[in-house]
Protein backbone atom coordinates (compact mmCIF):
# COMPACT_ATOMS: atom_id res chain seq x y z
CA UNK A 1 0.00 0.00 0.00
CA UNK A 2 2.64 2.37 0.48
CA UNK A 3 2.24 2.96 3.87
CA UNK A 4 3.98 1.02 6.95
CA UNK A 5 1.91 -0.86 8.98
CA UNK A 6 3.85 1.22 12.07
CA UNK A 7 2.46 4.08 10.68
CA UNK A 8 -0.98 3.25 10.36
CA UNK A 9 -0.29 1.37 13.87
CA UNK A 10 0.88 4.95 15.54
CA UNK A 11 -1.89 7.00 13.48
CA UNK A 12 -5.08 4.53 15.33
CA UNK A 13 -3.31 4.98 18.58
CA UNK A 14 -3.08 7.69 18.66
CA UNK A 15 -6.07 9.11 17.01
CA UNK A 16 -3.98 11.18 14.58
CA UNK A 17 -4.68 12.08 10.88
CA UNK A 18 -2.87 10.68 8.50
CA UNK A 19 -1.06 13.41 6.13
CA UNK A 20 -2.23 14.23 2.71
CA UNK A 21 -0.12 11.99 1.09
CA UNK A 22 -0.59 9.08 3.55
CA UNK A 23 -4.54 9.70 3.63
CA UNK A 24 -4.15 9.88 -0.83
CA UNK A 25 -2.46 6.02 -0.76
CA UNK A 26 -4.93 5.09 1.57
CA UNK A 27 -7.77 5.63 -0.12
CA UNK A 28 -6.62 4.38 -3.47
CA UNK A 29 -6.01 1.24 -1.70
CA UNK A 30 -9.25 0.63 0.01
CA UNK A 31 -11.10 2.52 -3.06
CA UNK A 32 -12.56 5.06 -1.13
CA UNK A 33 -12.42 8.72 -1.12
CA UNK A 34 -10.02 10.49 1.04
CA UNK A 35 -13.13 12.31 2.38
CA UNK A 36 -14.59 8.73 3.50
CA UNK A 37 -11.18 8.35 5.60
CA UNK A 38 -11.66 11.69 7.24
CA UNK A 39 -15.69 11.82 7.78
CA UNK A 40 -16.52 7.68 7.69
CA UNK A 41 -19.80 8.38 5.96
CA UNK A 42 -20.85 6.47 3.44
CA UNK A 43 -22.49 9.31 1.59
CA UNK A 44 -18.75 9.90 0.23
CA UNK A 45 -18.21 6.44 -0.82
CA UNK A 46 -17.72 6.47 -4.47
CA UNK A 47 -20.46 4.70 -6.03
CA UNK A 48 -18.65 1.47 -7.79
CA UNK A 49 -17.28 0.62 -3.59
CA UNK A 50 -19.42 -2.34 -2.99
CA UNK A 51 -21.21 -2.78 0.21
CA UNK A 52 -19.04 -5.91 1.62
CA UNK A 53 -16.63 -3.60 1.10
CA UNK A 54 -17.97 -0.86 2.98
CA UNK A 55 -18.66 -3.83 5.91
CA UNK A 56 -14.96 -4.89 6.01
CA UNK A 57 -13.90 -1.34 6.38
CA UNK A 58 -16.01 -1.07 8.99
CA UNK A 59 -14.87 -4.44 10.93
CA UNK A 60 -11.29 -2.90 9.98
CA UNK A 61 -11.81 -0.08 12.20
CA UNK A 62 -12.40 -2.90 15.26
CA UNK A 63 -9.40 -5.21 14.89
CA UNK A 64 -6.19 -4.88 17.17
CA UNK A 65 -2.92 -3.86 15.85
CA UNK A 66 -1.99 -7.78 15.79
CA UNK A 67 -5.10 -8.65 14.25
CA UNK A 68 -4.66 -5.51 11.09
CA UNK A 69 -0.88 -7.23 10.79
CA UNK A 70 -2.65 -10.82 10.00
CA UNK A 71 -5.32 -9.18 8.13
CA UNK A 72 -2.31 -7.09 5.98
CA UNK A 73 -0.46 -10.19 5.70
CA UNK A 74 -3.60 -12.22 4.08
CA UNK A 75 -4.17 -9.65 1.50
CA UNK A 76 -0.76 -9.30 0.50
CA UNK A 77 -0.73 -12.99 -0.02
CA UNK A 78 -4.06 -13.07 -2.10
CA UNK A 79 -2.58 -9.93 -4.11
CA UNK A 80 0.69 -12.16 -5.32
Amino acid sequence: MGISETTVSSMRKAGTVPRATEAVKLANALNVSVEYLVSNSESSVPRETKKPVLRLIKDLNSLSDDDIKAVSAVIARLKS
